[in-house]
């Protein structure tokens, strides 16, 4: 079958039949003012953006940007053109007219979906290969406001999409509290050309991923050349152990030392710099915070806090930090920690708290 990703090269459009779609009469009114998609950009097209609910399971499964954009404002929730959109629910669009493009399943071991979602990955290759050949109809929906369906409506489908965050080398996306750079909507001009530019290019699409495996997230991971790629998905990460490695390790990703406490980016030397904190390596950063007393422009000077308190974790900034309150209910000097994001779920404080109030010991 043909290739849906245009990956590595040119777009490669999939060779489709062009029999013709009574749309005029259903749903595109304005037929025959159809917009030309223009040229295709492949490496925007194949940009990978990442689906974020807080508690969703589903959070960290990738899909480029137009389909996401597709997804989220023509299928959300089981509405409009969702496969499982029926009578009220499909909001006016006809039935049959899906353009159902969620990411089909995530591989088995044997590199195939499991059993009982093959026919999602079925459906899949019909419904990307129906937007292409509507590609054009679909634009003139959005530039005429009228995809998705507008005011309540509109909202209502929105809200049940979830967001889409894009990622990058530096971990913008936080698959815990979601990314800090979101996918542009589809009633801006720069989500709209993200559409079009999609669509121009054969209207690529992620078909299955596949949970971290020495691999990071966003890689490529399989096959599925007759649907889509397969990338590899961010996996929100488990609690850490009520140990310093455990909590080093955790921490020494996007949480704290990447970016703030290692001053290894332009952007983050600030950050560094009012704290003072180098967490570059575990025996370091044990050494700069266990009993140690905090430095830096908010939180240093005389009476400053003590990083941990080894035996005490309701006196050690560290838990204030995270629990974005001091112990009398003041505001923490400094702020949250993570800073700019939203503060940890208690499963991932409790160990940290448990390993202080235990000694607090390196080993």
């Amino acid at each position: 079958m043909a290739n849906l990703t245009g990956q590595g090269g040119p777009a490669k459009v999939p060779r489709m039949s062009r029999a013709p779609h009574v749309l005029i009469a259903l749903s595109f009114a304005i037929a025959g003012c159809e917009p030309e998609l223009g040229e295709c950009n492949i490496a925007q097209a194949n940009r990978l953006v990442f689906y974020f609910v807080e508690g969703d399971p589903a959070s960290g499964t990738p899909a480029y940007e137009g389909q996401a954009l597709m997804q989220q404002n023509c299928s959300a929730g089981g509405s409009c053109h969702s496969e499982g959109a029926n009578g009220s629910s499909r909001r006016g669009a006809p039935a049959g007219l899906n353009y159902d493009v969620q990411v089909a399943c995530e591989l088995a071991s044997d590199g195939m979906c499991p059993e009982g979602l093959q026919p999602r990955y079925d459906d899949l290759l019909s419904n990307s290969r129906r937007v292409f050949d509507h590609g054009r109809a679909i634009m003139a929906e959005v530039e005429a406001g009228a995809m998705p369906p507008p005011g309540m409506e509109a909202q209502e489908v929105l809200a049940s999409g979830g967001e889409w965050f894009r990622a990058s080398g530096e971990a913008v996306f936080d698959s815990i509290n979601g990314g800090d750079t979101p996918l542009p909507s589809l009633d801006t001009p720069e989500g709209e050309a993200i559409l079009r530019n999609w669509l121009a290019c054969g209207a690529p699409v992620v078909g299955a991923t596949r949970l971290p495996d020495a691999r990071d997230p966003g890689q490529d991971c399989g096959a599925m050349a007759d649907v889509g790629d397969c990338f590899v998905r961010y996996e929100p990460p488990e609690p850490p152990e009520p140990t310093w490695e455990s909590i080093y390790d955790f921490f020494s990703g996007s949480n704290c030392v990447s970016g703030c406490h290692d001053g290894s980016s332009t952007s983050a030397q600030e950050t560094f710099m009012q704290s003072n904190l180098d967490l570059s390596d575990q025996d370091t950063a044990y050494m700069e915070m266990v009993g140690v007393a905090a430095e830096g422009e908010d939180c240093g000077g005389a009476g400053a806090p003590t990083l941990i308190v080894p035996n005490d974790a309701a006196a050690s900034l560290l838990i204030h930090k995270l629990e974005g309150v001091t112990g009398d209910g003041s505001e923490v000097c400094g702020g949250d920690m993570p800073q700019g994001r939203a503060l940890l779920p208690e499963e991932f404080i409790a160990p940290i708290r448990q390993w202080i109030d235990e000694g607090a010991n390196e080993m």
